[in-house]
């Protein structure tokens, strides 16, 4: 699978970052987006595959931009295709 295709899993990889990064439980999410736990639970472990409404909340819970969720991984990935455009001599 290419590195840049955005899939579940990157949107989920992503969260993972983004609660490491805070130091928040499972639960303290939950409760911060007003879902059940078992819901949050399960997307963590990939035993489910979030629908857009409940991303929507983890975002609105967050504090985070929808757009942001799906960017922390590709951000890196579209300054490579940028300066590649560029080497190519393109306009």
């Amino acid at each position: 699978m290419p590195k840049n295709k955005l899939t579940s899993e990157s949107i989920i990889d992503n969260l993972i970052k983004i609660r490491d990064i805070n130091g928040w439980t499972n639960y303290k999410i939950a409760i911060k987006c007003d879902l059940p736990s078992a819901t949050v639970s399960n997307i963590f472990k990939k035993q489910s595959v979030p629908q857009l409404d409940t991303l929507l909340a983890l975002c609105r819970g967050l504090g985070i931009s929808f757009s942001y969720l799906i960017k922390v991984r590709s951000t890196q990935i579209c300054l490579n295709q940028i300066l590649s455009y560029f080497k190519c001599g393109k306009s």
